[in-house]
């Protein structure tokens, strides 16, 4: 539970609320009482039903967000030393661009895939208004049972009919990939065991990716297109709608799941071969906050 801070006429708000009153962004009239905010923050705190009171201190009455950390507040006298080569009219789009959320991608190759489908997703991810900060390509691909058996066909002139695989991708061609986007950060994660769950998997790329810092991982099929407009959607979602998620739920494609890193690390993501959902509703730890993944990027509807 969130401790509690005294207001002026002595009611009680969460130590987690956001007091406007020195923030750069708070509007005043010539009585010192506020009346908006420069970013707009606060008629969107209230079409989220996040309470918005007021306080007095001295002589100017300013707004307090209950509850909530707005991420534009940016102490006034800071923030015109820090900001003092951009104009206030520019402010807030400069703001806007420091709160681009790092997360982390992560594209699964299957058996059936070509290496096209993973060219197209990977394009899709670099033309995000905001690109991944990490992306990882699961390589399911070149050590499951029908490719085997397929390279070895191959190498003693047999063909195998009815099957999926075309063609063979090589790993150099995964990597060649890559050549074409300049991700901050990127790897290939080569499946050896190829009876490992879904969930296994993302542990196994949680463990090695865990020093890298990013908020959340979210998983795509290399067989399905990604929305130009998932990473837009996303961080209105978080940072317009007041929108939160501490796990997201796939959509019936197997796209879109995905959680936040300190939620897989506190819980110790799927170990034990407990989804990381259910050690969250057992522990009653805002099972709330498990989202379909819709809910968050409605472009991932599927109909």
């Amino acid at each position: 539970m969130n401790k509690l801070v005294p207001k002026s006429d002595d009611r009680m708000v969460p130590m987690s609320s956001t007091f406007c009153m020195n923030c750069v962004f708070a509007q005043y009239d010539d009585k010192k009482i506020q009346t908006g905010c420069q970013a707009n923050r606060i008629e969107q705190f209230k079409n989220a039903n996040i309470p918005v009171s007021e306080v007095t201190n001295d002589d100017t009455t300013s707004y307090i967000i209950e509850g909530k950390a707005c991420v534009y507040y940016r102490n006034k006298t800071w923030a015109l030393e820090y900001y003092k080569d951009i104009d206030k009219e520019n402010l807030v789009s400069t703001i806007k661009q420091e709160l681009k959320i790092p997360y982390h991608a992560i594209v699964f190759l299957r058996s059936h895939n070509t290496i096209n489908e993973l060219r197209e997703r990977l394009s899709e991810l670099h033309k995000q208004h905001i690109p991944p900060k990490l992306v990882t390509v699961v390589d399911c691909y070149t050590n499951s049972p029908i490719v085997k058996e397929l390279k070895g066909a191959r190498q003693v002139g047999k063909l195998i009919p009815n099957t999926e695989v075309a063609t063979i991708i090589t790993s150099q061609e995964i990597i060649e990939c890559f050549k074409d986007y300049n991700f901050a950060q990127w790897r290939i994660q080569t499946i050896q065991q190829t009876d490992l769950l879904y969930t296994d998997i993302i542990d196994l790329i949680y463990d090695n990716t865990k020093k890298v810092q990013y908020l959340f991982y979210i998983s795509f099929e290399s067989s399905y297109p990604i929305p130009a407009s998932f990473s837009q959607e996303l961080h209105a979602s978080l940072h317009d709608d007041m929108k939160a998620f501490i796990v997201l739920l796939a959509n019936s494609q197997n796209v879109g799941g995905g959680a936040l890193k300190v939620a897989h690390a506190k819980h110790a993501g799927n170990s034990f071969t407990i989804p990381l959902q259910d050690k969250i509703k057992h522990y009653d730890d805002a099972p709330h906050l498990i989202k379909k993944v819709e809910e968050i990027c409605p472009s991932l509807q599927m109909s």
